[in-house]
């Protein structure tokens, strides 16, 4: 009688250690390791909310969960200064920090990818290409373009019936403006705290101009005469002052201020220069050289990446790759162009957009380089010394080339690409 009730509990207790098994191979990887919750507790830091409004993401995390049950995404919104100290610093820094180690997913400018990769930061999305032989690290999201914006008024009451061509027609405008209307042509800022500073005030009239310096390298006539017409620009009184001291931000007000009368920025600021400016704002595309014909240009792109530390790695490639079809949205939302390569519906329905999309298919397109930080503060300093010292442009462009192969940075193929 002992050994049949000694039996049973065995018996149960098997039953129990089976159940138990199915359990854990049928209930998915992603539920066992959520906690109480039974779902998989991700962290996507970004800085996007600026550029898409506070709800846009909110609103796409709440469609992903409803179709992925099991997953659960936090939006930890950050400044860009703030997500590039969280993105660099080692975990064992964090203690007693109001940032959080811990995230999952990661919004990441192009600029920040190489020193990411080599400091290990970034987990693989797929293995090794068959082209290429190496993993891809991120997914590209949307991309934005510079141009040049202008101040209809300020250009029509110095007697300027449209913007400059090219950068003849550019420093004949400058002059007319200064001696009619006191007013700088341009507005540059490479300010130390404008992380888009070189992409947006130098290397967009450099691409202007049909160079490539990330593949063919700056030392090359057409990037000296660039650096020596911005000098000029500088030295002739035809640039805002306070170059080196203030940043985009700064200078995007002093253009709606009427302080300046054209700009370079991205079109993700059409909108918001349009509400502040409305019909006194026009914009055309970068001036090249006179005799130049295709204008080129190097969108910055939003990629997105998993960190290396994630213990969740396929629930986030998963939400990267919802946020890849949903990339139409973002670019509607941010009035990015190109965006993610198609045209959004614009509900205001702005002229404007129209004309940002006809320079961007009419321009010869670039997947730019992104040098490391290391390398773009080198180039600001050489752009210091030109612009206070005097020094050509041609000398200056070898000195930044030296230094740049001096550091010997991680780069990455640039070629034109199909639009």
């Amino acid at each position: 009688m002992e050994l049949h009730k000694y039996e049973k509990r065995v018996f149960y207790a098997a039953l129990a250690l089976l159940a138990f098994v199915i359990l854990w191979r049928v209930i998915p990887r992603r539920q066992r390791e959520g906690g109480e919750t039974g779902r998989a507790n991700l962290v996507f830091v970004h800085y996007w909310d600026n550029a898409l409004g506070r709800n846009t993401l909110a609103e796409l995390v709440k469609e992903f969960e409803k179709e992925h049950r099991g997953i659960r995404i936090r939006l930890q919104n950050l400044s860009y200064t703030e997500e590039r100290e969280l993105l660099f610093r080692d975990k064992t820094e964090f203690e007693g920090n109001t940032l959080s180690a811990a995230f999952d997913i990661a919004a990441l400018d192009g600029a920040w990818i190489p020193e990411l990769l080599s400091a290990g930061k970034l987990k693989a999305l797929t293995g090794p290409d068959d082209d290429s032989g190496s993993p891809q690290w991120t997914v590209p999201l949307i991309s934005f373009m510079n141009l040049l914006y202008y101040n209809i008024d300020i250009l029509s009451f110095a007697g300027l019936d449209r913007p400059p061509a090219n950068r003849t027609e550019f420093l004949s405008a400058a002059l007319t403006l200064k001696e009619n209307q006191s007013v700088p042509a341009l507005a540059i800022s490479l300010g130390s705290g404008d992380p888009e500073a070189l992409r947006r005030d130098i290397y967009s009239w450099i691409r202007a101009a049909g160079s490539n310096p990330e593949k063919n390298g700056f030392d090359e006539k057409r990037t000296a005469d660039v650096f020596d017409f911005l000098s000029r620009l500088n030295r002739e009184g035809f640039l805002l002052p306070g170059i080196f001291l203030q940043t985009g931000s700064e200078r995007l007000e002093d253009f709606i201020a009427g302080k300046t009368a054209m700009l370079t920025a991205n079109a993700g600021n059409l909108r918001y220069l349009r509400a502040r400016m409305g019909d006194k704002l026009g914009l055309t595309l970068i001036p090249g050289q006179a005799d130049f014909g295709k204008p080129g240009l190097a969108p910055s792109v939003w990629h997105v990446g998993i960190s290396s530390d994630s213990v969740h790695p396929e629930e986030a490639r998963e939400f990267i790759g919802f946020l890849k079809e949903k990339s139409i949205i973002l670019s509607e939302k941010s009035g990015a162009v190109p965006g993610a390569g198609l045209r959004f519906h614009d509900p205001e329905e702005d002229p404007l957009y129209e004309k940002a999309w006809s320079i961007y298919e009419a321009s010869d397109v670039f997947e730019g380089n992104e040098f490391s930080a290391s390398v773009d503060a080198a180039i600001r300093e050489e752009l210091m010394a030109l612009f206070e010292s005097g020094r050509s442009g041609e000398e200056t462009a070898k000195r930044i080339q030296f230094r740049i192969e001096e550091m010997n940075p991680v780069r990455r193929n640039d070629e034109p690409v199909s639009k």
